[in-house]
């Protein structure tokens, strides 16, 4: 919150999906490196977290911190992040790969034989890893990918944000989605004969808005509306940490063991030990804050180390 958000410039696109709906991309062009500074230049899909957009503080630093190492970046929002409802009957969850992947897919074609890479803030690092385990391929333009403060079992995250510090960022975070989800409201939420044929249910509308918690907005929005079962079948499907040994692009996990989201029990994961993945752990930091004080203040230091594993990444 304390991360300044001046200093980029915003060209956005609609992309329309395959499925009907549309994601909101932000290019973000830094004066002195905007895309036309840069052109040619390797790329870096940004994907942020709940509740947020493309725009947010932690996005800012890094596309400034990316642009200062000579690379171009483009933020996707979440389905109705982006300042007016989507589409369908649909949102964004831990899940939702087929998004990033189609905007990777998208820049891929057309910069032909430009080097990408992506990177995730929380659910938004998820959603990326959770990519990354997946049998289809990606782009062979893409390097790699980076996960910032990312949960890897998304049932053991909900039980922490119903603890301490977790209760004051789930109640954040649950604000931020009761707006997007009263707007999606006052523009109908209507399922179609084919939603109904893969499982999906309309959700509980009322137990949604009066949520107090993570686990139990993805009760009554997330599980029916994406045809999952309940909370915790949504979880078992697609939380990332049991399928990590699948991952063959370099991934870099970036995570602090003060974050209030993350349980402990993730770092026994058996996928960690998978070499293609890299896993770099910090005492402090919390849940994608990674500042630091003196004298002349606080000083954020996560997103410069971030953009510089990406630039490696991209021009190994």
């Amino acid at each position: 919150m304390l991360k300044p958000k001046t200093g980029v410039r915003f060209r956005r696109e609609t992309l329309d999906l395959p499925d009907g709906d549309f994601v909101d991309l932000d290019y973000a062009d830094v004066p002195g490196r905007t895309w036309a500074d840069l052109e040619a230049a390797p790329i870096v899909l940004l994907v942020h977290g709940l509740g947020g957009d493309a725009r947010g503080g932690y996005s800012i630093a890094t596309y400034k911190a990316l642009a200062t190492l000579g690379v171009r970046a483009v933020g996707m929002n979440h389905r109705g992040c982006s300042g007016r409802p989507n589409r369908v009957a649909r949102v964004s969850h831990a899940g939702t790969t087929e998004d990033p992947r189609f905007a990777l897919e998208t820049l891929a074609e057309r910069h032909p034989g430009v080097p990408l890479a992506a990177v995730g803030f929380s659910l938004g690092g998820h959603m990326l890893v959770r990519m990354a385990t997946e049998p289809t391929p990606l782009p062979d333009a893409v390097r790699g990918v980076v996960a910032v403060s990312t949960p890897l079992d998304l049932a053991s995250c909900a039980t922490r944000l119903e603890q301490g510090m977790g209760r004051i960022y789930a109640r954040w975070i649950l604000a931020h989605l009761r707006v997007m989800v009263r707007a999606k409201m006052d523009e109908g939420w209507a399922l179609t004969d084919e939603d109904r044929a893969l499982g999906r249910r309309t959700p509980d509308f009322a137990a949604t808005l009066a949520a107090t918690s993570i686990r139990a907005f993805d009760e009554a929005l997330i599980a029916p509306l994406h045809g999952f079962a309940d909370a915790a079948d949504y979880y078992a499907q697609v939380s990332a940490g049991p399928r990590l040994d699948a991952i063959t692009v370099p991934t870099t996990l970036v995570r602090a063991d003060d974050d209030p989201f993350l349980h402990p029990s993730e770092l026994d994961l058996p996928g960690l030990a998978n070499p293609a993945v890299d896993l770099v752990r910090t005492p402090h930091g919390g849940h994608v804050g990674f500042v630091e004080f003196d004298r002349r203040g606080p000083r954020f230091w996560a997103e410069a180390a971030v953009a510089r594993r990406l630039s490696d990444i991209l021009r190994a």
